[in-house]
C-alpha cells in the first residue's frame, strides 16, 4: 500500500491533466469552425460561438469548466498578443499621422459615445464599455480582451457573448453594404480604404470589403485596420486603470499580463525589422486566429441560449448605434483629410 501511495501522481499533475482533457472540447470546436469556414464560407468566430452554445450542457463537468476558464483567458491573451505579427511601423508610416489621429479619435469617441448612450439605456457602465470597445477597435477580439480586463464580476459571460454575436453580424453586414455605398458616393482608392479600415469591426470583414473594391482599397484598408488593432493594448490598459478597485490597485486579472504587452510589442518590432520570415509570420498569424477561435468556443460553452435571450434588446441596439456613429465619423474624417 505504501508503494502504491508513493507511485500516485501529485495532485497538481492530476488537476492539470483533467484541465488538458477538458481543453480538447473548445479546441475541437475551433477546428470544426475553421473547417466550416474553409468549406462553406462565413465567419469562423460566429461558428465557434454557436457550436459552443449547442454543447453548453457539457460545461456542467468541472474539468471542462476549468478548461474553458483557461482557454478563454490565457488563450485569448496569446491570440491577441500574436496579432503584433501583422503590424509594421512602415505600414503605419505610409498612411501618415493624420490617419493615426483619425483612428485614435474614432476609438476614443466611440467608446465615450457608447457610455453616454448606455447611460440613456440604463445599461451598466462596464457593458457599455465592452460594446464600445468592440465597435471601436477590432470587434470580437476587443470585446473579449476588454471583458477579461474588467473581470467576470463586472461583465457576465452571456452579455459578452451577445456583444460578440451582434458585432460579428454587424461587421458582416458592413462588409456587404459599405462597398456598394462607397461606389454610390464615388469614393475609391485611399479614401475608400481608410474608411473601411476605420469603420468595419473585424479584420476578416475589412479585408473582404477592401479587396472586393480593388487591390489598392484592400491594401489600404488592411493597413488602416492593423493600425486600429494596435490601439487595443493602450485601450485595455486605460480601461483596466479606470476600473481599478477602490484601493487604487488592479485586481489579478484586471489588465493584460506583462508578457501580453511584451509579446505584442516584440512581434511588432521583429516584423518591422524584417526579422520574421514569411513562413514564421504566416504561422504566427494562423496561431493567433486559432487561439482567438478557441477563446470564442470557450465563451460559447459557458453561455446558454436562455441566458442570451434574457439579455434583452438594449445591448444590440447600443452596438448598432455605436456602429452608425463610427461609420459617420470615419466618413467625415476621410472627406476632411484627403
Amino acid at each position: 500500500m505504501t508503494g502504491l501511495a508513493l507511485a500516485r501522481p501529485p495532485s497538481w499533475w492530476l488537476r492539470w491533466g483533467a484541465t488538458a482533457r477538458g481543453a480538447l472540447l473548445p479546441v475541437t470546436i475551433a477546428i470544426a469552425a475553421r473547417f466550416l469556414t474553409d468549406h462553406q464560407g462565413g465567419p469562423a468566430l460566429l461558428y465557434a460561438l454557436l457550436l459552443g452554445m449547442v454543447l453548453n450542457f457539457l460545461h456542467e463537468q468541472p474539468h471542462i469548466q476549468q478548461a474553458c476558464l483557461h482557454c478563454g483567458s490565457r488563450g485569448l491573451r496569446i491570440g491577441v498578443a500574436l496579432l503584433g505579427a501583422r503590424i509594421t511601423w512602415a505600414q503605419c508610416a505610409e498612411l501618415g499621422w493624420h490617419t493615426l489621429a483619425l483612428l485614435t479619435l474614432c476609438v476614443v469617441s466611440t467608446i465615450l459615445v457608447s457610455v453616454v448612450i448606455g447611460r440613456w439605456f440604463r445599461t451598466p457602465l462596464a457593458d457599455s464599455v465592452v460594446a464600445g470597445a468592440a465597435v471601436a477597435i477590432c470587434g470580437a477580439s476587443a470585446a473579449l480582451a476588454v471583458a477579461d480586463a474588467l473581470t467576470p464580476r463586472r461583465v457576465k459571460p452571456a452579455l459578452v457573448l451577445l456583444v460578440v454575436v451582434t458585432v460579428t453580424c454587424l461587421s458582416t453586414s458592413a462588409m456587404v453594404l459599405y462597398p456598394a455605398m462607397l461606389h454610390a458616393m464615388h469614393l475609391e482608392g485611399v479614401q475608400a480604404g481608410v474608411f473601411l479600415g476605420a469603420s468595419v469591426h473585424d479584420v476578416a470583414q475589412v479585408v473582404g470589403a477592401g479587396y472586393h473594391m480593388g487591390p489598392e482599397e484592400g491594401d489600404v484598408a488592411s493597413v488602416t485596420k492593423m493600425m486600429r488593432v494596435a490601439l487595443l493594448v493602450p485601450a485595455v490598459l486605460l480601461i483596466g486603470w479606470f476600473f481599478r478597485n477602490p484601493a487604487g490597485h488592479l485586481s489579478a486579472v484586471s489588465a493584460p499580463r506583462p508578457w501580453f504587452l511584451a509579446g505584442f510589442a516584440a512581434l511588432v518590432v521583429l516584423n518591422s525589422g524584417g526579422w520574421l520570415s514569411p513562413a514564421v509570420k504566416t504561422g504566427l498569424i494562423t496561431a493567433s486566429q486559432f487561439f482567438i477561435l478557441v477563446a470564442m468556443a470557450s465563451m460559447g460553452l459557458r453561455t446558454s441560449l436562455k441566458q442570451l435571450f434574457e439579455a434583452g434588446w438594449k445591448l444590440p441596439a447600443l452596438l448598432l448605434l455605436d456602429t452608425l456613429f463610427i461609420g459617420a465619423q470615419a466618413l467625415i474624417g476621410v472627406h476632411l483629410m484627403w
